[in-house]
């Protein structure tokens, strides 16, 4: 209690601070002396009531025992009140406080006592009248008691409307302006109703079309029909959602008002369904036409025992069977259609009356002389006294199998007379008794040097005998009807022989144990010879011999598992030839597999017999060191080895080629525990030795998986470049060597990282073609240059730019064809981009490259052929390329002022550009003396850091206007 007005504390005949802070039922308790004191209890029902509903509630007049004060007298005065318990809420529908009010009525209870009133209500005479306040008082008493019987009603029908299994609902229809049904609402429904149809909770009130906008219009008909003229309809229906059927009835509860009731017919409707499929099935199969299908119903004597049987059905298939027509066969005794039946060898009374009468069912097999057919046969029975049978002909079958068995003792005929050396065993002696001279010479003995079955397993190699006496054992004891093994026996010159041994119990007693076993051995060592030489084949090299990556990852791992257990070092190195591919382009595959087999060659004369070389492909071996000492040395010397001896010169026919090895190192368990890893770690220090200069070695080191780590991180930067920006094209000029005239500019990629310093492009564009992306790569700078060249004509600036073109982008297949329409998307004169492409680029498919150029060439593309002098292009290859300029390589240009030997290369190459009518472009000009050669000679063409270095597109063009205002 925590608060109480005076009027309480008048009624209740307490103080408030008796009262305050205390529980109600310790306050106002029973007496303990009335056994029929209520009060409490009553008073506790209604504010759980109050508290589950969060609703009013009206008890009926109640008794209570009021502690009377000490100064009255003490003990308890019987007092009536009229109680009314209300919630107090909070905004979001908590109760907050209840309010208990009461109304102390005791005055008129007892005037209603003292005039005989049942029900303690009276009124006497002399106070009728309609402002009586004993009246109003009555008829208040009479409707609060009404209202608490309503309410037991409600709280009853409302536990039967929770806890109906049937789906129950109750609805009203939505009519238009001119009274026709359009829609209805659920006004309420059970949970019965949401679980058997599916629909989603909440759904009282709303039109049901905004809950299923599909519902069809004829559902709507059908139950606003109900409530607007009173009559019931019944529906069976099935939903899809809940997968159930249900037997649905609507009734009118009153004009207005339509109620649905739900009922599960599911089971029911299966149960029907399962039995019209039943004798959907019957039928099919009793009217099939291969199987013949009889009814028989048995007959007996008076001990119960069947002495015939009736057929009371039988389909066409059974008949034709039989050659018989129905009215010969149906309702007659089998007896008097088959009369000697009781004769043939199947007891069919016996078999057929037992099923009968036992139930179960069984399958025979027996030959029917009247028809002269062999009959499979199923009976079983569908009911007491009953017996269906099911007849196929297996004629046919029988007839075959009889065949079968001739020709199976023809065929161990014919093995025998092949040479198959056949032997026999008495099980008890274990005697081997042969009945050719074969099974021994076949091995090289004499007849007779093996006698007993023990003699012959002692033959048998240690790595197949295992599991051959087991089986052996399980053929004589029954647990197995024959063995079959592939093993190797000794012969008498001590080589091993493979054979296919296989035996079977030929021969059994009266207790059903072989006393006689008949095998044969048959020679497959040629076979398991030629299975040896493929599988050989598979794991080597077919060029070089040497083992394959299957072998070697297999090898690898026994020699990594040894040197676990001995806590042995070991090491792998890893060989890939430089400069081998120009060998194969240049002089063919035939010169290059040449050299190949000769490197093999050479790599097992650098190693230990316990080394493993293998190939892994291309230009790629491995060689796998299982026994190292500590240290980093052996390894090493291994390494120099094979630098020294791949170095040397290879004489194949006429020609004297080289190549070099670059070698990397990884090292067991420092570097790696299993052998994938391992290769993994020695590729990536290979490819440190390559960018070391090749012909070396290097070592394995944790920063080389930075490194990777780095090119990672360097590829996740090229992308982000591409998707949102970071790219940026810097342009170099190209002048006219006479003049000094401005003819064009070099497009040159550029990127930064994220702190903005540059990244070299000899960085990124490796990682951009091994990560796939120097085709998007390039047809940025495509776009990009394209884009600026027009932008610079729109300013007044007259600028052919160059970009440069990967072998990878060169090579994909639509290449020309996108670079096409990127100018073309840009509206730009194509004469204003000049592609260039390596000399390496073209030399590795001439004949593709003539066809992409040509391409090129088509659209108005110029070609230039870049950093010439550093491939192998023939002389032959190179008239034969649509090519616009040659630029001579800045490798030669730059020693042009020290060294005589790049001079001369210089001039042979300007001199050949103009014999081949091309435009000479000398890139890499970093002095007047280099500009001035280059001019005597006859150079067209100038690009270098003398003339300017790469510039921003900005740059470039304020450049471009200081030379222009020079001149």
């Amino acid at each position: 209690m925590v608060a109480v007005n005076d009027a309480y504390l008048a009624i209740t005949m307490t103080r408030r601070g008796n009262i305050l802070g205390h529980h109600m039922f310790e306050i106002f308790p029973d007496n303990p002396d009335d056994l029929n004191a209520h009060g409490v209890s009553r008073l506790r029902d209604s504010l759980e009531r109050v508290l589950n509903t969060r609703l009013p509630d009206t008890m009926p007049v109640q008794k209570y025992d009021i502690r009377r004060p000490l100064e009255q007298g003490g003990g308890f005065e019987e007092r009536w009140w009229s109680p009314v318990n209300a919630p107090v809420l909070d905004d979001q529908g908590q109760i907050l406080y209840l309010i208990h009010r009461v109304e102390d009525v005791t005055r008129y209870i007892r005037f209603g006592q003292q005039h005989g009133r049942r029900d303690g209500i009276a009124v006497p005479s002399t106070m009728t009248g309609p402002a009586s306040e004993l009246d109003v008082f009555g008829r208040n008493i009479e409707l609060s008691e009404a209202l608490h019987r309503l309410r037991v009603s409600e709280e009853r029908y409302r536990t039967l409307f929770a806890n109906m299994v049937e789906g129950f609902a109750l609805g009203e229809p939505i009519l238009d302006s001119q009274g026709r049904p359009v829609d209805y609402r659920y006004l309420e429904v059970n949970e019965a109703f949401y679980t058997q149809t599916g629909i989603a909770r909440g759904i009282e009130g709303r039109p049901l079309r905004e809950v299923l906008p599909q519902l069809e219009q004829t559902w709507i008909d059908r139950y606003c029909a109900v409530a607007l003229t009173g009559q019931p309809d019944r529906i069976e229906s099935y939903n899809s959602d809940t997968q159930r059927h249900y037997d649905v009835r609507v009734y009118c509860p009153r004009l207005g008002r339509f109620a649905i009731l739900f009922r599960d017919i599911t089971k029911q409707k299966r149960m029907q369904e399962a039995l019209q499929d039943s004798e959907k099935r019957y039928k099919a199969l009793f009217n099939n036409k291969t199987m013949g299908v009889a009814h028989q119903r048995m007959v007996m004597d008076e001990a119960g025992r069947v002495v015939d049987y009736v057929y009371e059905a039988m389909n066409d298939a059974c008949l034709r069977m039989i050659s018989m027509k129905r009215e010969d066969v149906v309702g007659k005794r089998v007896t008097e259609v088959f009369p000697g039946i009781r004769d043939f060898e199947f007891d069919f009374m016996g078999e057929f009356g037992r099923i009968a009468l036992q139930g179960g069912d069984s399958d025979f097999e027996f030959y029917f002389p009247p028809i002269k057919q062999w009959i499979a046969l199923y009976a079983y029975s569908p009911k007491r006294g009953e017996c269906t049978v099911i007849f196929t002909d297996i004629t046919a079958r029988k007839d075959a199998e009889a065949a079968l068995q001739q020709s199976e003792k023809r065929l161990s005929l014919a093995l025998k007379a092949a040479g198959t050396a056949v032997w026999e065993m008495d099980v008890v002696t274990q005697e081997i008794i042969s009945t050719s001279d074969l099974l021994h010479t076949m091995l090289g003995y004499e007849p007779g040097d093996m006698k007993t079955w023990p003699e012959w397993v002692s033959l048998i190699h240690e790595d197949d005998l295992q599991g051959v006496p087991e089986m052996i054992r399980d053929v004589i004891e029954g647990r197995r009807d024959s063995y079959w093994r592939e093993l190797r026996l000794r012969a008498k010159d001590g080589s091993w022989h493979w054979i296919l041994s296989q035996a079977t119990a030929a021969e059994r007693d009266s207790l059903k144990k072989p006393v006689r076993l008949v095998g044969a051995h048959t020679d497959i060592n040629e076979r398991k010879l030629a299975e040896q030489r493929i599988r050989e084949a598979a794991l080597h090299d077919p060029l070089t011999g040497l083992p394959n990556r299957a072998l070697l990852f297999e090898y690898g791992s026994h020699l990594i598992a040894a040197a676990r257990r001995n806590h042995s070092r070991g090491a792998l190195l890893f060989i890939d030839l430089d400069r081998f591919k120009p060998i194969n382009d240049i002089y063919g595959h035939e010169i290059g597999d040449r050299v190949l087999k000769e490197v093999a060659r050479r790599l097992v004369g650098c190693t230990r017999q316990e080394d493993v070389v293998g190939r892994l492909g291309g230009d790629e071996f491995v060689v796998v060191l299982p026994h190292v000492d500590a240290g980093l040395y052996p390894a090493a010397v291994v390494a120099e080895h094979v630098i020294d001896s791949i170095g040397r010169p290879f004489l194949i026919d006429r020609l004297e080629l080289s190549v070099s090895p670059s070698i990397g190192i990884s090292y067991y368990p420092e570097h790696a525990t299993n052998i994938s890893e391992l290769i993994h770690t020695a590729d990536l220090a290979m490819y440190r030795a390559k960018q070391s200069g090749r012909a070396n070695y290097q070592f394995y080191r944790p920063e080389l998986d930075w490194q990777a780590d780095a090119a990672y991180a360097l590829e996740a930067r090229l992308k982000e470049a591409l998707r949102h920006g970071g790219l940026e094209l810097h342009y170099q000029p190209v002048v006219e060597v006479k003049s000094g005239k401005l003819i064009g500019a070099e497009a040159l990629l550029r990127l930064a990282s994220k702190d903005g310093q540059a990244i070299s492009p000899a960085r990124f564009i490796p990682v951009a073609e091994s990560a796939g992306l120097i085709g998007e790569l390039g047809e940025w700078v495509a776009a990009e240059a394209c884009r600026q060249h027009a932008a610079w004509l729109d300013d007044g600036l007259q600028v052919a730019i160059a970009i440069n073109v990967s072998p990878l982008q060169f090579r994909q297949r639509d290449f020309a064809e996108r670079l096409g329409t990127i100018v073309a998307e840009n509206g730009i004169d194509p004469c204003g981009i000049q592609v260039e492409v390596t000399e390496s680029t073209v030399m590795d498919n001439v004949d593709e490259a003539i066809e992409i150029l040509n391409q090129l060439k088509s659209f108005g593309v110029k070609v230039a052929l870049d950093d010439f002098g550093t491939g192998y292009s023939s002389l032959s290859s190179l008239s034969s390329l649509p090519l616009d300029k040659l630029k001579v390589d800045q490798s030669f240009v730059r020693r042009i002022d020290g060294d005589p030997a790049s001079r001369a290369i210089t001039r042979a190459m300007i001199a050949l550009g103009r014999a081949l009518n091309l435009e000479i472009v000398a890139e890499g000009i970093e002095s007047e003396g280099t500009l001035g050669y280059l001019r005597n000679e006859g150079c067209d063409h100038a690009q270098g850091f003398w003339v300017s270095h790469p510039l921003p597109a900005p740059e470039f063009a304020q450049w471009y206007r200081s030379q222009h205002v020079h001149r």
